[in-house]
């Protein structure tokens, strides 16, 4: 039971005591001089005497006399009465309840859980709409309180301002039990997933203007893991459409903290500001996109349009500065926690650096190279924005090292094919002596390239 339901009973308690002593006092049915001591109606005697021929008690002495004589209201007792051992019982069950650990709300009825849970915005609300939830689960609550429910829990997670968590239980148990029709679900995962788009904000005249589709995932308001994935469909600047770059990917990793990838536009030709608007095709399949079956149907489907803005400039502006700082050349270092790099073999030779970006004090963008023997090797690129790993397709001629120095050279035109780094760290960084992992794909033929596996 919470907190609030136990103070709310007690409030009550205190009211039914009131109206007991009330009632016990009664009310004055006449104004006649009473004895305060026995109670001794003085009429017709005080002021005449100064004793109660009563009692004896003096009747000159301060506040010996009261005026009125009262009559109990017996139905205010008893009704107090009857409410006070009702809140009494009621607040021994609680006790019980908490000491035994048994949830009352299991055995409590569906229509004071319904009540209960109008209060959307209080413990006790959320406490209700958990049972309910599983209720609806086991079919034991009705159609109608089940729409009622969907409804307050679609307004809940519209209010952003809310917590959702209990209120997530009900809308995934509709799901789950066919309570949604097509556009509930449509519903459920548009508000549950608020997605923005994000464009860099200067573009330079003959460049690709690159876009990211993302919401951040503390405003998540769905709980239902789902594999989900956005198409770029079409895309207008200045109300002339343009070609889109598309891909399909993977919204979840957007959302995540670990992978954003980014979506381009045609080179784009416009000087000064410009509107973009891009229309995407979302698809929501159930389950973890990693385990989704080859050619799986989408549970949920729709277009999805987003505007941005940006502004063109030209060609040989200046939209990326570095940063030099000698204070941060050492934590950069150590953020970027470089320990291997894994060469995949087969037909093609590619190189991964084990490097970690996410911890940076600043941004970086950097094209990564190896070296060894005097010669180096290009391996890719990478950014705080993007922290996918580039690889090159040409792939790595030549190369048979065990152990090779891994450099990081600024790069500003990586740092331009993302939508919001603007400075970068300027400095190179060198990294001795990486020990190289071959992770060779078709052991029985090694790529000739590669040496024998240690």
């Amino acid at each position: 039971m919470t907190t609030l339901v136990i103070v709310e009973i007690c409030m009550v308690l205190i009211l039914a005591l009131g109206m007991v002593v009330a009632g016990w006092r009664g009310r004055r049915v006449d104004d006649h001089p009473i004895c305060r001591k026995c109670r001794f109606d003085l009429h017709g005697i005080h002021p005449g005497s100064s004793l109660c021929p009563e009692c004896g008690h003096s009747l000159s002495a301060t506040r010996a006399i009261r005026r009125g004589n009262r009559r109990k209201r017996k139905r205010m007792i008893i009704f107090g009465s009857g409410v006070a051992m009702l809140c009494l019982a009621w607040l021994g069950l609680a006790v019980a309840a908490t000491v035994m650990r048994v949830d009352w709300r299991k055995h409590a009825p569906t229509s004071f859980l319904m009540w209960q849970s109008r209060r959307t915005a209080t413990a006790a609300g959320n406490a209700a709409a958990d049972e309910l939830a599983q209720r609806m689960v086991l079919g034991t609550l009705g159609r109608d309180d089940a729409t009622t429910l969907i409804n307050r829990a679609f307004a809940v997670q519209a209010d952003a301002t809310r917590t959702f968590g209990s209120w997530d239980s009900i809308l995934q148990a509709a799901w789950d039990t066919g309570l949604f029709d097509q556009s509930q679900k449509e519903k459920y995962v548009r508000q549950g997933l608020p997605l923005q788009l994000l464009v860099r904000t200067e573009v330079c005249v003959g460049d690709r203007c690159p876009i990211r589709i993302w919401t951040d995932q503390r405003q998540w308001r769905m709980g239902r893991q789902m594999g989900l994935y956005a198409v770029l469909t079409a895309v207008e600047v200045n109300g002339v459409s343009m070609t889109p770059m598309g891909r399909r990917f993977p919204m979840e990793s957007l959302a995540s903290s670990s992978t954003r990838q980014i979506d381009f536009v045609a080179p784009i030709q416009v000087l000064g500001s410009a509107t973009i608007r891009t229309t995407w095709h979302m698809a929501a399949h159930n389950g973890n996109r990693w385990q989704l079956p080859q050619g799986s149907t989408p549970a949920v489907e729709w277009e999805l349009v987003l505007e941005g803005s940006f502004t063109g400039v030209p060609a040989d502006a200046t939209t990326v500065t570095y940063i030099v700082d000698d204070k941060r050349r050492e934590s950069i270092r150590r953020a970027l926690d470089l320990n291997k790099v894994t060469v995949y073999g087969g037909t093609t030779l590619l190189a991964y650096p084990a490097l970690n970006s996410r911890n940076c004090p600043v941004d970086v963008a950097f094209t990564a190279f190896m070296r060894e023997g005097g010669r180096e090797w290009l391996m890719g690129t990478f950014s705080t924005s993007n922290f996918n790993f580039l690889m090159p397709s040409a792939g790595l001629d030549g190369f048979s090292a065990n152990v090779v120095d891994v450099i990081l050279r600024p790069s500003v035109e990586e740092a331009k094919t993302t939508p919001d780094l603007t400075s970068i760290w300027g400095e190179e960084i060198i990294f001795e002596n990486v020990p190289v992992d071959w992770q060779v794909l078709n052991r029985d033929e090694p790529a000739s390239s590669a040496p024998a596996v240690p």
